[in-house]
């Protein structure tokens, strides 16, 4: 339980939420333990009951209240609805993985810049964020930003590897949408 949990639940007079393994910070947390629970029911309930233990939740209602508390107290930031397309991004990768091996020089970030990072940018700044403000918050300057926007276009073109080219496209198109829905609505 954070600190902030601790001290909502002082003025709330309800009983502070028992996160169990998840941490109430990582806003990925959210993505992963609905991945799991979700994962675990449509496989049976030895599944279901192996995901809940992974998690340290009694059952599925308590999985439920950390759900909803993680939302709650995440659900204005708009790297919270990022963190859902990182964690399908990486999910995808690991079932690529199986049948096709990404370039390696593709899965590098630019300057540290991923691919969700990048669409995130792209969006902002098409909904009219200033570029300087932008890139302030990542510690890039204009330079560097222009080489991490050349690096993932040119991954991302026609001339690059097809499998990972298309698979790219894909993954950056759903999450400039994710990016300029979350952002848009700041």
């Amino acid at each position: 339980m954070g600190v902030i949990d601790r001290v909502l639940a002082v003025f709330r007079r309800s009983p502070p939420i028992d996160y169990g393994a998840v941490d109430p910070d990582d806003l990925e947390a959210y993505w992963r333990l609905e991945h799991d629970v979700d994962q675990g029911e449509r496989r049976g309930a030895d599944a279901l009951a192996a995901a809940l233990r992974r998690w340290r939740l009694a059952d599925r209602a308590h999985a439920e209240r950390v759900k909803t508390a993680l939302g709650a107290r995440h659900r204005e930031n708009p790297e919270f609805a990022m963190a859902a397309v990182r964690v399908q991004y990486e999910r995808q990768l690991a079932r690529m993985a199986t049948s096709y091996a990404l370039p390696p020089q593709y899965a590098i970030p630019p300057h540290g810049v991923t691919i969700d990072r990048y669409a995130a940018i792209k969006a902002r700044l098409d909904l009219g964020q200033a570029l300087h403000e932008v890139l302030a918050e990542l510690a890039l300057d204009p330079p560097r930003w222009a080489e991490v926007d050349q690096t993932w276009a040119g991954r991302m073109s026609p001339a690059a590897d097809a499998m990972a080219g298309q698979f790219l496209r894909m993954s950056y198109g759903a999450m400039y949408r994710q990016a300029a829905a979350a952002y848009g609505r700041r």
